[in-house]
């Protein structure tokens, strides 16, 4: 059998490849099936690579294999070495459909690839795996979008010896949208003026309270859907009434203007990024959903923690320690009254070349560390991380893919 491309084999260049293409299927076509045909793409200058019965092969082309199956057999011979077991295992659970995933599958491969050399796979999963999981995979990190009603995974044992569901830190519906206002208030941090309403008759407390324009939330949305600004009573009955047919509680919040975002990435307490994120273009948050299903952006800008105005940080890193230990973005507006926090996220953006422009591999690598068995073998209480759970895959899963 020969390996044949097509490219010029005049070309030293074109040699060196296809002496690497021939290298790389030597496992390959160790076992020649003459009905079996490669499709390469995009392999630099190659366009097809195909196995082809060296009676059929030119003269040309024959030389040039006896010449480097001469060169290759004269090499002295060694094994590859075998690949070895991670010793821990991160299932993340992802949405392929999601169009704004917190986290691309182009960021999982890339956390994969920062992960291994410390001996822990990166394994992203969707519902449909969930069934078939091995139990070895103990680690798992929720990247859909989610509320409380979405997601249950079970750990494999309670502090009594039995099965139990793990919460987040945040199931509760006031939390999961990142408003912890009696907390937030007590520990006297910043928060916009904010009323719940639980009945259509909270709106006109709403609308004597914060005036106009406000801002009505779900509690359980995420990346500006289920947030909508009201600018007149009818508009805001309107919302409420609309809202109420997916949720029984809604938050309505002082609406505060600004160009950007700051949110603040928290990790087991400390801080792990930094961003801006700039309102999209005539539009009042950083995320314009369209009519049609799509949805622009504004810019970013990420920041050195040492770079971060003070308050920022204190106020980002103080909200989410109020909350818990585990993973969290923080919102908040810095206005010319001070910085105000917005909500307190507990599945946070985490994009390649954007969360982790300035940390770098360091975000992934303390993400990794973070991971209660990834970390179990340096002994001692491990952070409860929200979003990444001591658990067997065994959920009660709803509402996802």
């Amino acid at each position: 059998m020969i390996l044949r491309t097509r490219f010029s084999w005049r070309s030293d260049y074109a040699k060196r490849r296809a002496s690497s293409v021939f290298l790389s299927f030597f496992r390959l076509v160790s076992r020649p099936d003459p009905d079996r045909h490669l499709q390469v793409e995009r392999l630099h200058a190659i366009q097809k690579v195909e196995l082809t019965p060296l009676s059929r092969a030119s003269p040309v082309q024959t030389a040039f294999f006896a010449h480097a199956l001469k060169v290759y057999t004269g090499r002295k011979w060694r094994a590859p070495k075998p690949r070895s077991a991670p010793r821990h295992s991160i299932a993340v659970l992802y949405d392929p459909k999601e169009m704004l995933p917190p986290s691309s599958a182009k960021t999982l491969m890339h956390w994969a690839k920062v992960a291994a050399p410390q001996g822990v796979e990166v394994e992203p999963i969707t519902r449909k795996d969930l069934a078939g999981s091995p139990s070895s995979m103990r680690s798992s990190f929720v990247r859909p979008p989610r509320s409380a009603t979405t997601l249950t995974l079970r750990t494999p044992r309670d502090d009594g010896g039995h099965a139990g569901h793990r919460r987040s830190d945040l199931d509760d519906p006031l939390h999961q949208q990142g408003l912890s206002l009696e907390r937030l208030t007590h520990a006297g941090l910043p928060v916009p003026d904010t009323i719940v309403i639980q009945e259509p008759a909270d709106t006109v407390r709403a609308a004597d309270t914060l005036g106009f324009p406000v801002v009505v939330k779900i509690p359980d949305g995420s990346f500006s859907r289920g947030v909508r600004k009201a600018d007149t009573m009818e508009a805001l009955k309107a919302t409420v009434a609309e809202f109420f047919k997916e949720t029984d509680l809604l938050l309505a919040q002082r609406f505060v203007p600004t160009q950007f975002d700051w949110r603040v990435g928290v990790l087991a307490g400390q801080p792990l990024f930094v961003c801006q994120y700039a309102m999209a273009k005539k539009h009042w948050q950083i995320v314009l959903h369209k009519a049609d299903g799509s949805a622009r952006e504004g810019g970013f800008r990420t920041f050195p923690i040492d770079k971060v105005p003070p308050e920022v940080l204190d106020a980002g890193v103080r909200a989410a320690s109020l909350i818990g230990d585990g993973l969290y973005g923080v919102d908040l507006k810095e206005t010319a009254d001070g910085v105000f926090i917005i909500e307190i996220n507990d599945n946070p953006n985490l994009e390649h070349g954007v969360e982790d422009l300035v940390a770098k591999s360091d975000l992934w690598n303390r993400l990794t560390r973070c991971s209660p068995l990834a970390s179990s073998t340096s002994g001692g209480p491990q952070p409860s991380f929200a979003g990444v759970a001591n658990c067997d895959l065994t959920p009660a899963l709803t509402g996802i893919g």
